[in-house]
């Protein structure tokens, strides 16, 4: 197969050489051809390398990390994380069968999902072919958590990772695509709550990402014209913020195990604290550009989860100044961490990286406060002032006043003071956009400018949600939590209604439980049920 590309390639290459002579293009033209050519195999080969060593792991670990063994310090250990090769072995027997589950599952439930997200245009898209292969995903261990966790549920960290041989056709139209040499990494938090008095012991199932998981794969197909740098990036990045969207922290997949499980409940979880995160400023980064372009442009780019901030970007300037806050909820900081990297930014071109911290959320909520410098790795010189505050949630209405916070060294912004948690269970009665004719309605929840929206129902008037958004408050007393219910494909308002989040403040332990708004377009009314929870932040200085 590796043979046959290999002449096709070279065949193509040579009539493309003969094209350029024939029609008179300049040799510069040429050129430019055979150095992106050989630099995409380069690619390539790096790609396929990373592929064989991963698929290795995946088929024999044992033998593979014993001829690696050599390169690992002996104090290397995970005391905490438990092997579960028999789970292993019952995927690997078992994988003929999740293979034809999953892929009756792509073609009745994600297809046509897809077909009604897609442009008119694109509504003929479909799975040509599904093969995923022989070499199952991997589960390289599991973490469980005992202590600073309640009695009411169970929490587990599952690495896993796939590195198979899947290959998957679509086609829209007479146009066809595919993907192949998928790579997947991530660790999955697991929840098993609430705790139960009968089988099976517990009553939903929650599945969530700590961070974005890593992933990349090869495009085929028509899709070999579109495996340029610049378009792959992009397309990662868009498969990168569904995944993020639907279940990277915050977000999560809440599956209910027992009959009449309190769905809201089991979703609304209060987050263990905010993260306040001070980017004051930088010195002695490493220089990227060349002569030509002057210094690096830097900036910085912070994750939590699926919750990324970027600073703005600092022209020509190795000791860049910016004196920027972000505000970051943290579900639980066990296991969590704070990724932090600078980077030079190049536009028309991949931005390189000046250095990276990682940091843990155990160790900051610990600390409650920190300002200080700290060192970038990965690179040969460069550190970044940063500040840190850590903010307990607080029941009380008299923690929305001004609470007393130590210098970082600069002056703070304006941010949030407080949380809002905002369950969605269901609408009714929504109105038909022509008559005999359903919506596939949505709802469209903001404070703000922060906007956030539910999963689309498909042609229902008494859709079903269950879904769950946090929101970072700026004023209790004048912000407003607005709802709006949509149709997917008209776009059309089916309904709104405003909460001021000062009523929320007023109410026993400022929460609302199970309650029933009115969507409003004009005379037609569409009861909402919501669940609110509203938090103020509370600063605790460190014991000395």
């Amino acid at each position: 197969m590796t043979n046959g590309y290999a002449l096709v390639s070279s065949t193509a290459a040579l009539f493309i050489c003969w094209l350029f002579g024939r029609l008179g293009f300049s040799v510069v033209w040429l050129f430019a051809f055979l150095i992106f050519n050989v630099a995409k195999k380069l690619l390539r080969d790096e790609k396929d390398q990373r592929l064989v060593a991963h698929q290795a792991l995946a088929v024999q670990e044992k033998a593979t990390v014993k001829a690696k063994l050599k390169d690992l310090p002996p104090w290397v250990q995970f005391p905490d994380v438990e092997r579960v090769d028999f789970l292993n072995t019952f995927i690997a027997q078992a994988w003929p069968g999740i293979c034809d589950f999953a892929t009756r599952f792509l073609k009745e439930q994600i297809e046509p999902q897809i077909k009604e997200n897609l442009p008119r245009s694109f509504r003929s898209f479909r799975f040509e072919s599904i093969d995923l292969g022989d070499i199952p995903p991997r589960i390289g261990g599991v973490k469980m958590y005992k202590e600073n966790i309640g009695r009411e549920q169970c929490i587990m960290d599952v690495d896993i990772a796939y590195a198979g041989d899947c290959s998957l056709m679509v086609a829209v139209g007479c146009f066809n695509a595919g993907v192949e040499e998928l790579e997947f990494q991530g660790r999955l938090r697991c929840l098993l709550k609430p705790l139960i008095c009968e089988p099976p012991w517990f009553g939903s199932f929650s599945i969530f990402f700590l961070d974005e998981p890593a992933f990349d794969f090869k495009l085929n197909g028509l899709g070999e014209f579109m495996d340029f740098p610049g378009l792959t990036r992009a397309l990662k990045s868009v498969v990168n913020s569904q995944i993020a969207s639907l279940c990277v922290l915050p977000n999560e997949i809440v599956i209910p195990v027992v009959k009449n499980v309190d769905m809201a409940a089991a979703s609304m979880i209060e987050p263990e604290g905010v993260i306040r995160m001070g980017i004051i400023c930088a010195k002695d980064l490493e220089d990227k550009d060349n002569l030509l372009k002057g210094k690096s442009d830097p900036y910085v780019r912070t994750s939590v989860g699926c919750q990324i901030y970027k600073t703005k970007t600092i022209d020509n300037d190795l000791n860049p100044v910016w004196n920027e806050q972000t505000d970051a909820i943290v579900e639980l900081s066990s296991g969590q961490r704070l990724e932090i990297e600078v980077y030079d930014e190049d536009p028309g071109a991949q931005d390189e990286i000046l250095g990276n911290i990682d940091l843990s959320l155990d160790y900051l909520r610990e600390k409650r406060f920190i300002s200080d410098w700290f060192q970038l790795g990965g690179v040969k010189h460069g550190s970044l002032k940063l500040s840190f505050y850590w903010f307990s949630l607080s029941k009380s209405v008299s923690d929305f006043s001004g609470q007393s916070l130590p210098q970082a060294g600069y002056k703070p912004e304006r941010l949030s003071h407080a949380l809002l948690m905002v369950y969605i269970d269901s609408v009714k009665n929504l109105p038909c956009i022509r008559k005999n004719f359903e919506p596939s309605p949505y709802v469209e929840v903001s404070i703000g400018s922060d906007v956030f929206k539910t999963r689309q129902r498909m042609k229902t008037t008494n859709p079903v949600f269950q879904q769950k958004f946090d929101f970072l408050v700026k004023s209790v007393e004048f912000d407003q939590l607005r709802l709006e219910a949509k149709d997917k494909n008209s776009k059309r308002s089916l309904g709104e209604v405003m909460i001021p989040i000062r009523n929320i403040a007023k109410e026993p332990d400022m929460e609302l439980n199970k309650r029933t708004w009115q969507l409003a377009l004009g005379p037609h009314m569409s009861p909402i049920v919501l669940t609110l929870k509203l938090r103020a932040f509370k600063y605790i200085p460190p014991e000395d």
